[in-house]
């Protein structure tokens, strides 16, 4: 007769489970929640940040462990920093918490979190001119973006643009000339949001237009031209509330190219003749 033999069981997961590093600690709590009847496992992660609880939850036990571990291990890193901290530092850093919690309320205020901050600062001062003011660079941005501005792409506006001149009665002569200038050319070239192009950007790309076909630098009047068109389709985004009106003005002041003036030539009798008999009947009036 065999005998049977029993296995041992996992032990229960007893609650609250606590989380703790030097003077830092979080809780665990188990707290079951009842969904139509239906009662689902979920777990409450609880900690203080700033002399205020934070509370977390979760529906996996490993993923709030995960999170309750980090969290700890952050905040416990910077009470170490702190208390290695003379009572002027303190003074200075609570003073930079307080600040941090005005921007992003109590539950980001710590150590861990000022330095992340302080790091991204960094990033952005290299990347700025010198003697350029952060506030200076963000104030610029949020002109540029505004949070209730459409985020419309070149293209979109380019679309809108040409259909707004169609409606308008504009002859296919002049719409074709926008397709070809804009749709074709200038929005293929900017594959961007409108707001994030500039007047510098858009005068490089109109004096630095070379012709399709050969390759060689488009004559002036043809940059002229383009100039012409885009300026148009800045002015219409500027009335749709696409751009900032600064945005439309720094367009509308590039310098028009200057064009070489062109030898006047005079027709011979014979040229005259050959002219007119291949001229179309449309425009024989404006000749004669």
């Amino acid at each position: 007769m065999k005998t049977q033999v029993a296995l041992p069981t996992k032990a229960a997961t007893r609650f609250p489970i606590t989380i703790s590093q030097g003077d830092v600690e979080a809780r665990i709590y188990r707290t079951p929640t009842k969904v139509r009847g239906t009662n689902y496992g979920t777990y409450t992660l609880c900690w203080h940040l700033s002399g205020k609880r934070q509370r977390r939850r979760f529906s996996d036990l490993d993923q709030a462990r995960a999170e309750g571990d980090r969290i700890v291990r952050e905040n416990s890193q910077g009470s170490l920093a702190v208390a290695a901290l003379s009572a002027a530092e303190r003074i200075s850093l609570e003073a930079a918490l307080v600040e941090l919690a005005k921007a992003e309320g109590t539950g980001a205020t710590s150590p861990a979190r000022l330095i992340e901050l302080i790091k991204e600062y960094s990033a952005a001062r290299i990347l700025l001119p010198k003697g350029t003011a952060l506030p200076e660079t963000a104030r610029f941005f949020s002109e540029r973006h505004p949070a209730n501005a459409p985020r419309k792409t070149v293209a979109e506006v380019t679309a809108e643009f040409i259909a707004d001149r169609e409606s308008a009665g504009c002859s296919e002569i002049h719409l074709r000339d926008l397709r070809i200038r804009l749709a074709q050319q200038f929005a293929t070239a900017f594959s961007l949001r409108i707001t994030a192009t500039t007047g510098p950007m858009v005068q490089a790309y109109i004096y630095g237009l070379k012709n399709q076909k050969t390759g060689k630098p488009s004559a002036n009047r043809s940059k002229e031209n383009m100039l012409r068109c885009v300026v148009s389709l800045y002015n219409f985004a500027r009335r749709m509330k696409y751009i900032p009106a600064d945005l439309a003005l720094e367009v509308a002041e590039i310098p028009t190219p200057r064009k070489r003036p062109a030898p006047i030539g005079i027709y011979s009798p014979p040229e005259l003749r050959a002219l007119l008999a291949a001229a179309d009947h449309e425009i024989l009036p404006a000749l004669g």
